[in-house]
This record gives C-alpha cells, structure tokens and sequence, in this order.
C-alpha cells in the first residue's frame, strides 16, 4: 500500500527543472523551502497536543516510526528534536488550516482542529514517500482548504468492489485531503448494501414492480418482492 502511494506520488509530482524539493498535492497556499533536511528513523519521536494523538500514531505509521514513540505534550514541555503536533488556540475561520515549520531538528506543526492536523500529517507522508531514504526537505508550508467540499464519487450501483479496494481508495483521498466521500449505492430500485438494522433495502428495495427499469420509471414506482413474477 505504502509502495503504491509512493510511486503514484512520484509520477504526479515530479518536477521538470528538477529544482523543486517539496512536490505536494494538492498545491499549498504557500511554500518556502530551505536548505537541509530533517532525517528521522525507528528513534525518532512523535509530539502531540492532547486532541492529536491519534493523528500522531497515524503519521508514525506512515513514516514507519514505532507508536510506543508517540506521547501527548506535558504542560510546559517544548522539545527540541522530533515532530510536534501543537495546537493553535487563536481562531481560525478555516478548520483544515495548518503550518509547518521543518528544520534539521525539529518538525513544528500547528494547527487549530484536527481536521488541520490530519492535512498537515498528510503533508508530511506525502513528503516522506517522495523524499530519499528517511527525510524530509527543510522549509516552512502554509496551507488551507481552498474549497470546503473536495469529493469524490463511486458507483456501485452495477459496479461491485471488494471491501479491501474500498479501504485503499479511502487512504488514496486522504492522501490527497480530499474530505468527502460519496457512495452512489443504487438507481432507482436496486438497493445492493446488505443493512441488518433495515432489512427492507434488500427484502423489497432491491425488486422492481416492472419487468425493464425504464418502464418502472415511468409507472407509480412501487417496490416489488423477490418472490414477484416480474421482480
């Protein structure tokens, strides 16, 4: 999975004067890159505000840093070395805004939410799957949502995935911070998502009253049953 993401990373990334170290997409609303670059490993460790935790151990996983390296911020502590996820308590009209601060030492985060928080480590996972061996270039990123709806749409309706493609495409979008997901699950009478909690979905949503799907269209469009002639 990580190999994939990789090298679709690399093929939409790639810069052609070959001078542009920091290659992230979408585009961030502002870039500066540094000299240097920030190296980590299985010894590294992973700083968060209390609410970032989780996106803390997300981030580790991708970078291949061990979870047990995580911990949450104690009042007062500024480390020196490692990434820190702190959170930004002025107000920000944006919740997916973040800025990070790479050094050779020190990678600083901020952000306000954890919406914020999880872009900023996608940021970051981007980089280090397109950057060599175990870093990330030195500079300074900004960044916010420039729409607030970034979707994508799947039809299953008459196309059927296995559950681990689904799972992929999910990482794929965030990857790419994309924050809506829409599952297209049926045309007219065609309900194919087995929900033990609404039975009726596949008892009766999943039979059409007409034998053609436009003749049922243009008829009262009542639900049949499986056992119905025409069904």
């Amino acid at each position: 999975m990580k190999r994939l993401l990789a090298f679709i990373l690399v093929l939409l990334a790639l810069d052609v004067s070959g001078q542009q170290r920091m290659n992230i997409i979408p585009k961030p609303l502002q870039v500066v890159e540094k000299t240097g670059e920030f190296r980590y490993g299985t010894d590294s460790r992973i700083y968060t505000a209390p609410g970032f935790k989780e996106i803390g151990i997300y981030l580790a996983e991708i970078m291949n840093i061990p979870a047990s390296r995580v911990s949450v911020l104690k009042t007062g502590e500024k480390p020196l070395a490692g990434i820190v996820l702190q959170k930004n308590t002025a107000p920000q009209a944006d919740s997916a805004a973040y800025k990070i601060t790479i050094a050779e030492k020190l990678v600083s985060v901020s952000a306000s939410h954890i919406a914020g928080a999880l872009y900023a480590a996608q940021t970051l996972a981007q980089l280090s799957m397109t950057s060599p061996v175990a870093t990330i270039p030195c500079g300074e990123i900004s960044d916010k949502a420039r729409f607030g709806y970034r979707g994508m749409m799947l039809d299953v309706s008459r196309n059927f995935f296995p559950p681990e493609y689904i799972k992929k495409l999910l990482n794929v979008l965030s990857l790419y911070k994309i924050n809506t997901f829409h599952w297209h699950l049926t045309d007219g009478p065609g309900w194919r998502l087995e929900i033990k909690k609404y039975p009726e979905l596949t008892s009766r949503a999943a039979w059409r009253t007409h034998k053609t799907w436009k003749d049922w269209w243009a008829s009262d469009r009542q639900y049949g049953k499986e056992s119905d002639p025409v069904s």
